[in-house]
């Protein structure tokens, strides 16, 4: 089913059922031009057990090119409001291979969010395999270390500090790698 197809009015309705039954159309003839539209339920639906289903659609997403569209646009600043669900989209999902999400803009994004985003992105890096760029590892060691002494008060001080520490393992785990390789 083309973007085009999907029927907002039913989606961003009050007609539960219809919605989920638009769902179950999309689940069945969906594609990666379908993403975008549901995003944009996503940010705009009111009725939140319509937009748990369309996060668990998401989440579920099998063709690579639905996948790829999807990685393309979640981390856009037009989903900030949304951001914690995607993230939690990227971890429940089987289908992401974690080595296609931007490390860098996931770290600025545990510095620089609410508590419950930052929780999200935190989540999905810890459990990130590497090896990982060395300049995003020392550039986000550097935005740690640089937030923790600016925003002594933060209310995510105890996220911040954690992933400190999990960017300067992988640094080490990196060094590592490096003197393997001699």
């Amino acid at each position: 089913m083309a973007a085009k197809s999907i029927n907002y009015e039913i989606l961003l309705g009050e007609d539960t059922e219809l919605a989920y039954a638009e769902i179950d159309k999309i689940k069945d003839s969906g594609n990666a031009d379908s993403i975008k539209p549901l995003l944009e339920v996503v940010v705009h639906g009111k009725n939140r057990g319509v937009v748990e289903s369309i996060l668990a659609l998401l989440s579920n997403l099998k063709h690579p090119a639905a996948i790829d569209q999807f990685l393309a646009l979640y981390l856009s600043s037009d989903y900030e409001t949304v951001r914690a669900d995607l993230l939690s989209v990227v971890w429940n999902s089987s289908f992401v291979d974690k080595s296609k999400v931007h490390f860098g803009s996931l770290v600025q994004i545990a510095i620089n969010s609410d508590y419950l985003t930052s929780l999200e992105a935190l989540t999905l890096i810890e459990n990130m395999d590497g090896p990982f760029d060395e300049a995003d590892l020392l550039e986000g060691i550097s935005l740690c270390k640089t937030h923790l002494v600016s925003n002594p008060k933060d209310d995510k001080l105890v996220l911040v500090k954690e992933l400190l520490a999990i960017l300067e393992r992988f640094d080490s785990q990196n060094t590592d790698v490096s003197l393997d390789e001699f």
